[in-house]
């Protein structure tokens, strides 16, 4: 059961797409992502098919919660999260990829340094950074010339983490 009545009642009918859906209202967000990721793999397919959505608040937060269950079987939606047209939704597949711990994310990762976004900058060099992956060395190199004083910060940062675990 969930902290809401109304997401009990969702689950209790089997309305899994409607507790997805549920994600795009700000009151219910939290009852909602709690009960997806405690049923786990299950959820997946339709988090993956909200990442459609039109909303992006429901997209942003389908994002999060594949990040949270940790189902490697959402990886290439998740990737394809990283060309969403919102960058709140981008931003999100950067957490949630990196929630995943798979090398196969590292790639798009070091892609995201290339986001014309900012913040999406900013959170693919960190998340990099918290994977360690000397792999990404270059890219992140490449990122100290960014034009925002916070992604340099962050690149540095991840460079620094990265040789420290070497």
């Amino acid at each position: 059961m969930s902290s809401n009545p109304e997401i009990d009642r969702m689950l209790q009918a089997g309305n899994l797409p409607g507790v997805v859906e549920a994600l795009a209202d700000p009151q219910l967000r939290q009852a909602a992502s709690e009960a997806l990721i405690g049923i786990g793999s299950p959820a997946v397919p339709p988090l993956v098919a909200a990442l459609g959505h039109v909303w992006s608040d429901l997209r942003k937060a389908a994002t999060l919660t594949l990040g949270d269950i940790g189902d490697k079987d959402s990886l290439p939606a998740l990737i394809r999260a990283l060309r969403d047209k919102d960058w709140a939704v981008r931003e999100a597949a950067v957490v949630a990829l990196g929630k995943l711990q798979d090398s196969a994310a590292l790639d798009p990762l070091c892609q995201a340094l290339l986001d014309s976004d900012e913040w999406v900058r900013q959170r693919a060099a960190q998340t990099l950074g918290e994977l360690g992956d000397p792999a990404a060395m270059e890219p992140l190199i490449a990122a100290r010339q960014d034009r925002d004083e916070l992604v340099v910060k962050h690149a540095e940062e991840a460079i620094r983490a990265i040789l420290a675990r070497s």
